[in-house]
C-alpha cells in the first residue's frame, strides 16, 4: 500500500498520471491460438520491459497474460482475492486452455506471486519468481507457512538491490528457503553467483549465462506442473 500511496500523491501534481489498473492486461496468443495459461507480472517499471519474456513464453504455446505488478502488491491484504478474479477472468478466454494456471513474477512482480499465487493451489499450479522483491512482506515466517503451491526463485547474489532500498536482499530470499525447506515446502531457490538484479534484462547486470540457465530451468518447471 505504501506504493500506491506515492503514486497517489505523485498523481495529484501531474497530468494524465493513472494508478494501474487490476483489470487491464496484454495478450500474447500461442501459435495454436489456445494454451495454458501463464499469468506474467511485470516489474516496478512496467509491462514494457516485460514484453520480451511473455513473447518468449507465448511462442512456446502458452496463452501469456503481462500485467503490471503494481496492481497486486505483496502488501496489499486484498492481493489474493485480486488476483483470483483475474485468473477466473482469465481462464474464461477462448484462448485459455482449462486448468490450473502457472504465475510468473519479475521483482515487485517476484514478490506479488510469492505472496499471492504461491498461496492458492486450486486455481495455480507452478509459480517462478525472477530477483523477487521481499521487503515490503510483513509476516515473512507466516507466508512460508502456507506456501503450497510448486515454486522456483532465482536470484543472484550480488543482488543488493541498493536503489531499491532494500527491496529485493539475496539475504532474505535465502532466509525464506532455508525456512520453507525445513517445513518441507515445494520450494526451490537456485542463486547464481557473481550476479546482480534484473540479471535478464538486457541491459545494466545482465549475465548472459544466468539468464539461459534460469529460462532453461523456467521452462522445464512449466512442463513439468502446465504443460503443454
Amino acid at each position: 500500500m505504501k506504493i500506491l500511496l506515492a503514486l497517489a500523491l505523485l498523481c495529484a501534481g501531474l497530468t494524465g498520471c493513472t494508478l494501474p489498473d487490476r483489470g487491464a492486461y496484454e495478450e500474447f496468443m500461442p501459435p495454436s491460438g489456445q494454451g495454458p495459461v501463464v499469468i506474467l507480472l511485470s516489474g516496478s517499471s512496467g509491462p514494457p520491459t516485460y514484453v520480451f519474456l511473455a513473447k518468449n513464453l507465448a511462442a512456446l504455446g502458452y496463452y501469456v497474460v503481462l500485467i503490471d505488478g503494481h496492481s497486486f502488491l505483496a502488501e496489499d491484504a486484498r492481493g489474493d482475492e485480486n488476483l483470483r478474479k483475474m485468473i477466473e477472468r482469465v481462464q474464461h478466454s477462448p484462448h485459455a486452455a482449462p486448468g490450473k494456471v502457472g504465475a510468473v513474477g519479475l521483482s515487485l512482480g517476484g514478490g506479488d506471486v510469492l505472496v499471492h499465487a504461491s498461496t492458492q493451489p486450486d486455481l495455480v499450479s507452478v509459480v517462478v519468481a525472477y530477483y523477487p522483491a521481499t521487503g515490503e512482506i510483513e509476516n515473512k515466517d507466516d507466508l512460508v507457512r502456507r506456501w503450497s503451491v510448486p515454486t522456483l526463485v532465482f536470484a543472484g547474489d550480488s543482488d543488493n538491490a541498493v536503489r531499491q532500498h532494500g527491496c529485493c536482499l539475496i539475504g532474505t530470499i535465502e532466509a525464506m528457503a532455508t525456512s520453507a525447506r525445513a517445513r518441507g515446502a515445494p520450494f526451490d531457490l537456485v542463486v547464481y553467483p557473481r550476479v546482480g538484479h534484473g540479471f535478464n534484462l538486457g541491459f545494466g547486470n545482465f549475465d548472459r549465462y544466468a539468464t539461459e540457465d534460469a529460462w532453461q530451468r523456467m521452462v522445464a518447471m512449466l512442463h513439468q506442473h502446465l504443460g503443454p
